[in-house]
């Protein structure tokens, strides 16, 4: 396989995938964005 013909089928392949991507991405269950640890248990308070 020649190397241009390698990487353009890499950007197909990598374009092809994205909405994939993107969906699995979107499935996830929606969590609130809760801090590890807070400015109180750090000690600074």
């Amino acid at each position: 396989m020649s190397r241009p013909l390698a990487v353009a089928a890499g950007a197909a392949l990598a374009v092809a995938a994205a909405p994939g991507a993107v969906a699995l991405l979107d499935a996830r269950p929606d969590r609130p964005n809760t801090a590890l640890i807070t400015y109180e248990q750090a000690g600074g308070g």
